[in-house]
């Protein structure tokens, strides 16, 4: 049985690898939909193609997102599989750095984060329907914006996983082929400063300087950081003033957030509450903005639950499966933070997201369709 299923997924190496460059070589930038929604159809017919229903979701902002379902009305466990199709790279980056193989390594925009995971899910689900083994609900939630926080598509993520008993981001793995059984969440904190303009050599009593206002709150808030176990809030942007002849009247920081668990930011806002109360220069006043963006993953006994599926899997594949906690935001958390067990880092093996020198294992395409197919398969045969 299980024989049959390897064998099949074997068989499709170059078709997976063919169908990865296919993708590599479309744009898809987060913030461009045009070249977004082109992508998002051919996934569509991909999936339409071996008998699943799709329900498209249209948004005038982003990309369009899918879900793609069968055997919906069948007795079984809900099994839901997330991934994304966008990236993070600008329009015309697939033409100039296009798919290229060296050795065991693929190239190119998105290879690994995460076109070929969109492969492997496809062809693992594809492989126990060749077989005669998808006979149970499936969803696989195709998002278009995942690269720019999944605002649109968190609640189709929660309303889909609420009756789901597994969850299975395709993230890539990481470069250690760990799958991921911990993640961060993130957020964005705003601070605005509103202050008085006056002439900076005449009379600059008369004003009330936003800069200054601005770097004392950012010193205060670099203080915060580790003070609850992995919470850091970092001032990456910063904006104010006018002219250097005048006290500036505004100024702005936008802030990125990483926690670990949601009352690490109860507690942050309580601190903001504390340290921004009163202003340190006279005359000036602060408005924050503090809005989570991913929830975090965490590692919890229904973690361990999806994680030991998947290392029974990996024995019976001869794979030692590692497991790996790391600091960026990803689907996975809106699954978790539902109550259902939920692993990330299903995908192949790769690294150097998010970059130019961003690569694919090229032999864990293969190895982790057949995880994937084969953690399916087990978790639906257990008693």
């Amino acid at each position: 049985m299980i024989n049959d299923l390897m064998n099949y997924i074997d068989q499709k190496d170059l078709e997976m690898l063919k169908m990865i460059e296919t993708l590599v070589n479309m744009d898809s930038g987060s913030r461009y939909k045009k070249e977004v929604d082109i992508l998002g159809d051919l996934l569509k017919n991909k999936w339409e193609e071996i008998g699943f229903s799709i329900e498209k979701f249209i948004f005038e902002q982003v990309g369009n997102c899918y879900i793609a379902r069968i055997n919906e009305n069948s007795f079984g466990e809900k099994v839901v599989l997330i991934g994304h199709f966008d990236t993070v790279f600008p329009k015309g980056e697939a033409r100039l750095r296009p798919f290229t193989v060296d050795g065991n390594k693929a190239f190119g925009p998105g290879v690994g984060d995460m076109k070929s995971g969109i492969v492997t899910m496809f062809y693992a689900v594809k492989a126990l329907q060749k077989q005669g083994y998808l006979k149970k609900p499936i969803s696989v939630i195709l998002n278009s914006h995942e690269e720019i926080g999944s605002a649109y598509a968190r609640e189709l993520i929660n309303s889909e996983v609420k009756d789901a008993k597994l969850v299975f981001n395709l993230e890539p793995a990481r470069p250690n082929g760990a799958v991921v059984t911990g993640r961060k969440g993130t957020a964005s904190l705003d601070i605005n400063i509103s202050g008085k303009a006056a002439h900076a050599g005449v009379e600059p009593e008369k004003g009330a300087n936003a800069n200054l206002e601005l770097a004392e709150r950012i010193i205060e808030l670099n203080k915060l950081n580790g003070l609850q176990e992995g919470l850091t809030i970092n001032a990456n942007i910063i904006s104010g003033g006018s002219a250097r002849g005048i006290i500036s009247d505004q100024a702005k920081a936008e802030c990125a957030v990483h926690f670990n668990k949601i009352s690490d930011i109860g507690y942050l806002k309580r601190k903001i509450e504390e340290l921004f109360f009163k202003p340190k220069v006279k005359g000036t006043k602060i408005e924050t903005e503090l809005k989570i963006l991913f929830l975090p993953l965490e590692k919890n006994n229904n973690t361990m639950f999806a994680y030991n599926i998947i290392t029974e899997a990996g024995e019976k594949l001869g794979i030692k499966i590692k497991e790996a906690f790391t600091g960026g935001g990803a689907d996975a958390g809106f699954a978790s933070q539902n109550g259902i067990p939920t692993l990330c880092g299903m995908g192949p093996v790769a690294g150097n997201l998010h970059s130019s020198s961003e690569y694919l294992e090229i032999p864990s395409i293969t190895e982790r369709c057949k995880l994937l197919a084969l953690s399916l398969m087990l978790f639906w045969q257990r008693k």
